[in-house]
């Protein structure tokens, strides 16, 4: 198992900041002088009974009860820093509960729980076999969820048989407004059973480049911004209009954007793609709010809607499998798999707001607040502005995911 910065963390999480575990030295420490105190074993008492014991281990042991008596047990400056140690940690824990329950009731309203007899989920860009949308289809797939699939094309792989007629494709450039209204008001419905409704929508399709900005032709950057950044613009206008029709027959609705860490931290011969990732990150906080406070107050009769975004550090799909990531212990490959399972796991728990992973996804933001000479020394040291020079020299534009 190769260590990274994620498994540390975990690690941590999971010992020393967990607020259950946390707190158990402390429970301990009283548990331990509330028997002291209860069987008057007081400092005296103990060392007459270690000098006149009449084994070594009663002797041992009682030596190390009188270690610990005398050195452990006594409330010093140590223990008192434990404790505001415990409480941080706990009130830490604290926030992020009130943090995701908060986000599960915006607006004064419980969240929107999906259900696969009665909602079904659009996949944007899971035409490739090995790629994201594949994965995600699958996931929900495997869950009893009806799965259709916009895209371009469709890839067959191994497990076709055994996807239909669960996962169903539809050819679609969605990158293109007419294109997608009219998936969404006629083909759909001919798609889906009767009562079925495509209340989830994961806005996964992507495209990418490998020019520096004074090389690449303009088409490049028009379709590598119409993919990433205004498919999402058309697929939520086009199943919002649908979810907030006076008639509507929608319970509520889930949207997911796929983000980018590069949405954050910009690189070297990927300009219109990181634009367009940043683009998605101001899109989702728009939205997120539109569809919330104030726009849907607790007085309306709207459906609810979950807007999700996922902001992912490099996948090993095909999209960027010639580049080696910068570091494999800050920045280790995320398995496509284990980020469908993540995103599906928020989509049927009604999460909302922001999903990243690996770790420093989730703090990349401080990029933009640290000085410059710390930014840079790290971007040399990573050599991560030098990544794309390994980029397949065979394929200037990358596929839908």
């Amino acid at each position: 198992m190769t260590i990274s910065l994620d498994s540390i963390v975990t690690v941590l999480q999971a010992t020393v900041l967990s607020p259950t575990l946390c707190w158990a030295p402390l429970i301990l420490r009283s548990g331990l002088q509330l028997a002291i105190e209860s069987y008057d074993l007081g400092v005296q008492k103990v060392i007459q009974a270690a000098t006149y014991a009449e084994s070594s281990f009663d002797k041992i042991l009682f030596t190390v009860f009188l270690y610990i008596q005398t050195n452990i047990l006594p409330w010093s400056a140590g223990w008192k820093w434990y404790l505001v140690f415990c409480f941080v940690v706990t009130a830490c824990w604290d926030i992020l509960v009130l943090d995701t329950f908060l986000a599960r009731r915006r607006g004064g309203h419980a969240t929107f729980l999906p259900d696969p007899k009665k909602d079904a989920v659009v996949v944007t860009g899971g035409g490739l076999k090995d790629g994201l949308g594949r994965a995600i289809s699958k996931w929900f797939q495997k869950r009893g969820f009806f799965v259709i699939v916009l895209d371009i094309q469709w890839q067959d792989d191994t497990e076709k048989d055994e996807l239909l007629p669960k996962i169903q494709f539809a050819k679609c450039n969605v990158a293109e407004y007419e294109e997608v209204a009219k998936v969404f008001k006629d083909d759909l419905k001919s798609l889906l059973p009767e009562g079925i409704l495509p209340s989830i929508l994961i806005n996964n399709a992507g495209v990418t480049h490998n020019k520096f900005l004074i090389d690449i032709d303009p088409e490049t950057v028009k379709r590598t911004i119409s993919v990433n950044l205004l498919a999402p613009f058309w697929t939520c206008k086009a199943l919002l209009s649908q979810v907030f029709a006076s008639d509507t027959k929608y319970r509520g609705a889930s949207i997911v954007n796929v983000g980018s860490v590069l949405g954050t931290i910009g690189c070297p011969e990927l300009t219109a793609y990181c634009a367009s990732k940043g683009g998605i990150r101001l899109f989702h906080d728009c939205l997120l709010h539109e569809v919330g406070e104030p726009y849907y107050s607790a007085s309306d009769e709207k459906p609810p809607v979950n807007v999700l975004l996922v902001t992912p550090g490099q996948l090993d799909t095909s999209m960027f499998k010639t580049i080696d990531t910068p570091s494999t212990f800050i920045a280790p490959l995320v398995r496509a798999n284990d980020l469908a399972h993540e995103i599906g796991a928020a989509i049927v728990t009604g999460q909302t707001g922001v999903l990243s992973m690996p770790f420093y996804t989730r703090i990349s933001w401080a990029f933009w607040a640290l000085p410059s000479f710390i930014t840079e020394g790290f971007r040399k040291i990573t050599k991560m502005d030098d990544q794309m020079q390994t980029f397949g020299k065979k394929r200037l534009i990358g596929k839908l995911n």
